[in-house]
C-alpha cells in the first residue's frame, strides 16, 4: 500500500480539480460517474442495496443524493492506491 502522505497528496490534487470542475458539492451524473456507476439510476439502486463508500446527504427541497467533493476526492485516492497495490503484487505460484 502507499504511504498515507502519498494518498493525501493525491487526494488534495483530485480535490483541487474536482472543486474547479464541480464545486464543493457533487450530485447527479458527476457523483454517480465518479463513484463508478454508469448512471444516476444505477447509483441510486446501488445505494439502496449496498450503501455508499462516502457519506451522502440530501439538500433541502431537492431530489437525489449529494456528497462533499473533498470526501469523494479522498475516496478516489484511497481506491487508486489499493488498486495499484493489488496490481503490483505477484500472483501465487501454481501447485502442480
Amino acid at each position: 500500500m502507499f504511504p498515507d502522505n502519498d494518498i493525501a497528496a493525491r487526494g488534495q490534487e483530485l480535490e483541487r480539480w474536482l472543486l474547479t470542475e464541480f464545486g464543493p458539492v457533487l450530485s447527479g451524473l458527476p457523483l454517480s460517474k465518479l463513484l463508478g456507476h454508469p448512471s444516476p439510476g444505477a447509483f441510486r439502486q446501488a445505494v439502496r442495496r449496498h450503501g455508499a463508500p462516502v457519506a451522502l446527504f440530501q439538500q433541502g427541497g431537492r431530489k437525489g443524493w449529494c456528497a462533499a467533493t473533498k470526501e469523494v476526492a479522498f475516496w478516489i485516492a484511497r481506491t487508486e492506491a489499493a488498486a495499484q497495490a493489488l496490481s503490483t503484487q505477484t500472483p501465487p505460484e501454481k501447485t502442480p
